[in-house]
C-alpha cells in the first residue's frame, strides 16, 4: 500500500474528509480561522480482484497479498470496526455484499492519534 501523508505546519490542522466524489483535505492555519480546501484526492493503490461477493474478492486479494484479510476482517468474520468498505461509493455492511464485474471497492482505515 502506498504511504500518503498530509503534512501540516506546526500548530495547524489538516482534516481528511471522504465523500462519494473522492477525499478532500481541509487545512487550517494555527488560529483555525482560515481554511483551505484541496481535492479530490485518491490515495493508495488500485488492484483487481475476482469474486461474486466481497468475501470472495478479499480471499482473492489474500492469495496475492498474504495477511491483508486479517487487517480488514476480524476473527468473527466481520469487517473490523475501524475499517469501512465502500462498493461503488455505497458502504458495505457485510462480507456477503454482492459484486458485479466492474464494481469498484474502496477500503478505508480510520486514523487517529496526535
Amino acid at each position: 500500500m502506498a504511504r500518503s501523508a498530509i503534512r501540516a505546519a506546526s500548530g495547524s490542522v489538516a482534516l481528511l474528509v471522504g465523500t462519494r466524489k473522492g477525499a478532500f483535505v481541509f487545512k487550517a492555519d494555527s488560529g483555525r480561522r482560515r481554511w483551505r480546501l484541496a481535492g479530490p484526492h485518491f490515495f493508495g493503490h488500485r488492484v483487481t480482484a475476482s469474486g461474486a461477493t466481497l468475501a470472495e474478492a478479499l480471499a482473492d486479494l489474500e492469495q496475492r497479498y498474504p495477511g491483508i484479510r486479517f487487517r480488514i476482517v476480524s476473527e468473527q468474520d466481520r469487517i473490523r470496526r475501524h475499517i469501512k468498505i465502500f462498493v461503488n461509493s455505497e458502504q458495505a455492511n457485510g462480507l456477503d455484499a454482492p459484486l458485479a464485474a466492474n464494481d469498484e471497492i474502496m477500503i478505508v482505515c480510520a486514523l487517529s492519534g496526535g
